[in-house]
């Protein structure tokens, strides 16, 4: 004969003086070795293993789940406009938030190994609502190669959800299972021997379970009933059976009960009372006790602290403890849930950019004076700023930008570079490298001037890059203002004034502006000379159309020259301008150290696209016992 329990089909063949166990397991009534039947309605009434899923399922339910998107060619960023980020983040339907659905989702995959919940799809193919199932309602099948899940609605109810438009609707009365296809349910498995459902830890658990029930429960009824005798009454002669009777009741009367513990009697006749210690038996039970706590720990992977165990905890263990509940309890349970989104809730086209995460961080950190050190050590190696610090210990970031900088260790160089060391350089940032002599500085070309030997401090030829670089700027049809940087002795900038030219012209040593005031004066020219340095050019953005440097802001920083550059000429303005990449003297030390790529990377980077770009190394020592890499960029500034 077989009978319909639920959705399972049965053959009886068992007798209710001898029931079968696969019977009363699906009813509910699992036995273990102990006598105790161990179902999710008596673990949850033990008070330790209550106590571990709670603390399992609300501090996995704190943490947040955040839905992200990878960037290239590394990181990722929180995908807000996503629609999956709502309903993992804030509800996953109305009647939930997401504290209670997460709780719920680890509650129970820790009473029953499985999670299930009826997937609402909307109209753009993303999720809209999740709707929790109980777990010992359901029953997967594989049908025609297909997995498909059949819920037993709760005969409590009369509505269930429409899985086709969310709606929740009055159930048929002639069925209580409801067919649902894989694609419309969440299944999060917990530890399964085929794939395809997980174990319900309470089975894996019964015996453990049952003796803790067991032990529970004779600890409740020991202290109800007090039967364990404290002690023994002595008399000095045989009592009558009347008198042993009256002093029976009256002394079971006065003592029985957990209530009346602890109280005196007065003793009549010379009767004597005798204590007796705490049985053996006793002892045992409170071991028994103490080991079952520990069991309900392992079996959840849980530190026995957080069940208010602390017996093995310490100042200096409880950290490391936390951290490893962290590690090996929380995150495998978080882990089973990111695979589950990404694989069941994330469409299959997007699961390369969009993930999801939970947040353990936050429950990962330590005390203050060890997050600090992490964070000064974090920061001082380049890889954080102040307010990525500032956005972990939930802080603002500083005023003004301030704390989006990132230091760099300047003594630390690449593991590539120790077989063969580069030759000494100097990026960009740095401006100038100098090795074994000291750059000039502008007082050093003051002097220069005032001794007047050079020949660029006589020379009135205007150079071949000048005279070029009108031509294009003929070409380009630009004219107007036009800025020179490092006049010398004006030679082109007369040139420039003479073909056409609104010139002005600025130079670091005083000495050189007043010998070229004076030879403009004699060419009967206008132009405007400045002392100025071209590191922080004293005019406003956009002022001129046409720049032009030769043979001089190598001896600046050039990553501060070369954007004050780019800032002082207007959208679609040329710039011709000519360095030194190095100067080496006949004794090999080099004063000035910049590499072509570095200098166009830098020039790139301020703003200006390269239209034509010159390198040639001299071979010979010129005049002053110097050789140079010669190093001429024509640029526009972009934006035209």
């Amino acid at each position: 004969m077989r009978i319909q329990v639920g959705r399972f089909s049965l053959e009886m063949r068992s007798h209710p003086s001898n029931p079968d166990a696969r019977l009363l397991e699906i009813l509910g009534y699992a036995p273990s070795a102990s006598g105790k039947s161990v179902t999710v309605s008596s673990a949850m009434a033990h008070a330790a293993f209550s106590a571990g899923i709670r603390v399992l399922s609300e501090d996995i339910a704190s943490l947040p789940v955040i839905t992200y998107r990878r960037l290239k060619p590394r990181g990722k960023e929180r995908a807000y406009d996503h629609p999956l980020y709502p309903i993992l983040h804030d509800q996953p339907n109305p009647e939930m938030d997401a504290f209670v659905f997460q709780q719920l989702k680890i509650t129970h995959l820790n009473l029953w190994g499985n999670f299930y919940a009826q997937i609402i799809w909307g109209r753009d193919g993303y999720p809209a609502q999740l709707w929790p199932l109980m777990p010992d309602r359901m029953e997967v099948r594989r049908i025609g190669g297909e997995l498909t899940y059949f819920y037993q609605k709760d005969p409590a109810t009369t509505t269930y959800v429409d899985p086709r438009t969310g709606e929740k609707v009055i159930a048929d009365p002639k069925t209580s299972i409801v067919p649902l296809p894989a694609a419309n349910v969440f299944h999060v498995k917990g530890l399964s021997y085929n794939g395809l459902i997980g174990i319900s830890p309470i089975g894996l658990a019964r015996e453990a379970l049952g003796l803790s029930i067991a032990a529970e429960e004779y600890g409740a009824r020991f202290f109800a009933n007090d039967a364990r005798p404290g002690g023994y009454l002595e008399t000095p002669e045989a009592l009558s059976d009347e008198a042993y009777e009256r002093l029976k009741k009256s002394w079971k009367e006065s003592h029985e009960g957990s209530e009346k513990a602890h109280t005196f009697d007065i003793l009549e006749e010379g009767t004597k009372f005798q204590e007796v210690g705490m049985p053996p038996g006793d002892a045992q039970f409170i071991d028994t006790r103490r080991f079952q706590l520990e069991e309900i720990a392992r079996i959840l992977r849980i530190p026995p602290h957080l069940l208010q165990d602390l017996e093995r905890a310490t100042f200096s263990n409880i950290e490391h403890q936390s951290i490893n509940y962290v590690v090996y309890s929380i995150r495998p349970w978080a882990r089973r849930d990111e695979m589950a989104i990404l694989t069941q809730l994330v469409p299959k086209e997007q699961r390369t950019q969009i993930f999801a995460e939970l947040l353990v961080d936050g429950l990962l950190r330590g005390d203050t004076v060890s997050r600090y050190t992490a964070y000064a050590q974090a920061r001082n190696a380049g890889w954080m700023s102040a307010d990525d610090i500032c956005e972990i210990e939930n802080r603002n970031p500083l005023p003004d930008g301030q704390g989006n900088i990132y230091l760099v260790p300047l003594n630390m160089v690449s593991a590539a570079d120790l077989a063969n060391p580069p030759p000494p350089k100097a990026s960009p940032s740095a401006g100038r490298d100098v090795r074994n002599i000291r750059a000039m500085t502008p007082d050093d070309w003051e002097e220069q001037y005032k001794e007047g030997a050079a020949h660029w401090a006589t020379d009135l030829t205007p150079s071949l890059f000048a005279q070029e670089y009108v031509e294009k700027l003929k070409d380009e049809g630009v004219n107007g203002k036009l800025l020179e940087i490092g006049c010398g002795n004006g030679r082109d900038s007369i040139f420039f004034a003479r073909a056409g030219f609104t010139v002005t012209a600025i130079d670091v040593a005083p000495s050189a502006i007043k010998l070229a005031k004076d030879n403009a004066k004699e060419a009967e020219v206008d132009i405007n000379f400045q002392a100025a340095n071209a590191e922080d050019l004293p005019f406003e953005d956009g002022s001129f159309n046409a720049l032009f440097s030769l043979s001089t802001l190598h001896a600046s920083n050039l990553a501060r020259s070369i954007p004050e550059t780019a800032r002082v000429l207007v959208n679609g303005g040329l710039m011709l301008v000519y360095i030194y990449g190095n100067t080496e003297s006949v004794d090999s030390s080099i004063e000035f150290y910049t590499t072509a790529d570095d200098f166009i990377n830098l020039l790139k980077a301020s703003g200006y696209e390269i239209l034509d770009f010159y390198s040639e190394q001299e071979d010979e020592y010129d005049e002053a016992g110097e050789k140079h890499q010669i190093l001429v960029a024509l640029v526009r500034k972009a934006g035209a």
